[in-house]
């Protein structure tokens, strides 16, 4: 991602690529045009933006989505809180995975084919725990406190969202306490 702007402008039914000029504008006559493939006149633009600027943004909201597991679990969430702390995680989880791949010189459609098969981005998951462990060099230790306390948060996480378990404000504690620990982790490996 070298340059801003719009990269690509394809249909949004069935994928064709429009021509176009990397980081120059679309013109108006591009918007309306009709596909000449599937006649469908929706497009997707793909942008490029500065990769500080997209660690910045994603920064930002995993940021935000500790702070509101941390307001929910002060106003007696206790559930919720848990739930929105595995999503800051996992947000930052792809911020530091992204940063990695890009630092490895690897290009943005070679990044998407590692990241796109991804179900999500909880290292618990087989396929992350690969990519986090190639990219960061770091083996993954299951019996290390870190890593079981985030074993344990993400256990009680999947009981609350698929059994409907409760969970008592020092459930909500610990599973904040283990995400900010794994967040701190992942940010000590990021690469700048």
């Amino acid at each position: 991602m070298s340059e801003s702007g719009i990269q690509a402008v394809r249909c949004s039914n069935c994928d064709y690529e429009f021509p176009h000029q990397p980081g120059e504008a679309v013109d108006s006559g591009l918007e309306g045009e009709p596909c000449p493939r599937c006649g469908d006149t929706s497009k997707t633009y793909r942008v490029a933006a500065s990769v500080a600027l997209y660690w910045g943004v994603w920064d930002e909201q995993y940021s935000f989505l500790l702070d509101t597991a941390r307001k929910l679990r002060d106003q007696g969430h206790h559930e919720a809180a848990i739930v929105t702390a595995q999503t800051a995680c996992e947000v930052c989880t792809e911020v530091v995975l992204s940063a990695m791949l890009h630092a490895s010189g690897i290009e943005e459609h070679v990044a998407d084919l590692i990241t796109d098969p991804l179900p999500n981005y909880n290292l618990l998951g087989t396929r992350v725990q690969k990519v986090y462990e190639t990219f960061s060099e770091e083996k993954i230790r299951w019996g290390e406190p870190l890593w079981q306390s985030y074993r344990s948060h993400v256990k009680r996480r999947n009981d609350i969202v698929h059994r409907g378990r409760q969970a008592t404000p020092q459930e909500a504690t610990a599973a904040i306490e283990a995400v900010e620990a794994v967040i701190g982790h992942l940010l000590e490996n990021r690469p700048d």
